[in-house]
This record gives C-alpha cells, sequence and structure tokens, in this order.
C-alpha cells in the first residue's frame, strides 16, 4: 500500500494532506511536523509507524507550509495555541477523526501537547517539543538562519515547499526572535493532559536544554514517560530514526484502541 494524497477546504484554506488506511473508521495516528517541516519532510518514517501498526495514518501540511494554502494571516505569539485549538479541530471534524494519537516533532509536538490538553486524544509521541523559550532556543534559529551555506539548507527546503520557503522560515524566525515571544509559555496545559505521553529528546538538542524535557514530565505528571536519546540533536526521527521507531512503536502497543 502507498500513501493516498488529497485535500480538504476549511474556513481558513485548503490542507493537504496524506493518508493510508481508513482513517475514518478506527484510532488514526496523525503526524505533526515542525516549525520548517512538512507532511513529506517526515520521509518513511510514518509509512514504517503503519506497517508496524496497521493503524490508519494521517500527515498533512499545515496552514503555509507544504501544498497547503498560503497562510496570510499575521503570525502572532499565540501561533501554536491557535494552530492547536482552532485550526486543527476544524481540519479533524472535516475529516472525521476522533480521539487520535498524535506524534509530533518540535512545533508539531507543543501543538500535540496544547491539542491534547484541551481536546480528547488517545496518547502523545513528542520528539523535541517546546514548552517555553530558553536561549539555547533563540540562539539555535539565530545559528540555523545565519549558517554560510543557508543557501543550500533553503534549498532543500524549497523541495518541500515551493514559493513559500522564503515567507516561513521569516515568520519562523522572526516571531521566535521578538521581545514578546521570550515570555510564551504552555506549562500550565500540561497538568490537563490526561492521556498517555511518552516524550523523547536528543541529548544534545540544538534548541532546547535537558530541563526542558524534566520539565514536561513534571508538568504531566503520572501519565508521561520520558527518554533522552544519546548522540542526537533536534531531529531524533532521522538521527536516530530506529531508536525513535521503537520507543514510538512499543509506545503505542500499550495504548487501549
Amino acid at each position: 500500500m502507498t500513501f493516498i494524497e488529497s485535500s480538504v477546504d476549511t474556513s481558513y484554506g485548503k490542507i493537504a494532506f496524506k493518508s493510508i488506511g481508513d482513517y475514518r473508521s478506527k484510532t488514526t495516528i496523525v503526524f505533526l511536523h515542525d516549525a520548517i517541516g512538512s507532511a513529506s519532510i517526515w520521509g518513511s518514517f510514518p509509512m514504517k509507524v503503519y506497517e508496524a501498526t496497521q493503524l490508519p495514518v494521517l500527515v498533512f501540511d499545515r496552514l503555509g507550509y507544504g501544498k497547503s494554502d498560503v497562510d496570510f494571516k499575521s503570525r502572532t505569539a499565540d501561533y501554536l495555541q491557535y494552530e492547536a485549538e482552532v485550526r486543527m479541530p476544524e481540519l479533524f471534524e472535516k475529516l472525521g477523526i476522533i480521539t487520535p494519537i498524535l506524534i509530533g516533532h518540535s512545533d508539531g509536538g507543543s501543538i500535540a501537547l496544547i491539542y491534547a490538553a484541551k481536546f480528547e486524544t488517545k496518547a502523545v509521541f513528542s520528539m523535541a517539543a517546546h514548552i517555553y523559550v530558553e536561549n539555547v532556543t533563540l540562539q539555535g534559529i539565530i545559528d540555523f538562519t545565519t549558517q554560510k551555506d543557508f543557501d543550500v539548507t533553503k534549498s532543500k527546503l524549497e523541495k518541500h515547499h515551493g514559493s513559500k520557503t522564503e515567507k516561513l522560515i521569516a515568520a519562523w524566525r522572526d516571531t521566535w526572535l521578538t521581545e514578546e515571544y521570550r515570555t510564551w509559555n504552555i506549562e500550565s496545559y500540561l497538568p490537563k493532559i490526561s492521556c498517555p505521553v511518552f516524550a523523547i529528546q536528543g541529548e544534545n538538542d540544538e534548541y532546547s536544554t535537558a530541563q526542558h524535557l524534566l520539565d514536561i514530565q513534571k508538568g504531566i505528571g503520572e501519565n508521561s514517560q520520558i527518554k533522552f536519546i544519546e548522540n542526537c540533536g533536534h531531529v531524533p526521527y532521522k538521527e536516530k530514526t530506529d531508536e525513535s521507531l521503537m520507543l514510538a512503536l512499543d509506545f503505542i502497543s500499550q495504548i487501549e484502541y
């Protein structure tokens, strides 16, 4: 089987997605990409999850990313909350998705945690999620966007985002580096999450300290598990694919659905 590409109209624009399995009939695993990611940037990871679990899998491009429509809304400091609390619930209603298992990376991990605090969710597997802003986060963004070979990086991203690339990089950089965003914090959401959560983070994450992952576990409490991935940076599913996949599959196997 292969992923089927499609799109759906929402009140805020057309959202492109790809799916495998009948996501309207049973618990669906939904992948949420990072700040400059897309459905395609996940590579083969979603397919491997499907092959092992046989659960429907859906991967989508948020508005302004990948093959979805351009996002004309000015980005504000609460853009991740807006995505989780307004846009994603509408998308799920349009697609008929109820109580999903969410797998999110970076921004996608943050969105997954916010969503799980507000809406019924089977489980969350997060990778390198952010719950507040650290100095290392801001420096990581600066380093990424000012690297000497940034044109090469940008060219690679254009394969996923096309003409949207420059705008989404600027939106990410310019939002996180504002004075207003320094106080962004979603720790208050964590105690409201009642579903199982497994959060992982690379020991060498360029955008977070170890304290970040510890605070995620502390905030959620007994429903959470965490793990630091050795010799790994910000993208576990690419840098440590086998280990990340094993952890995700073991976690999902313990979920009642």
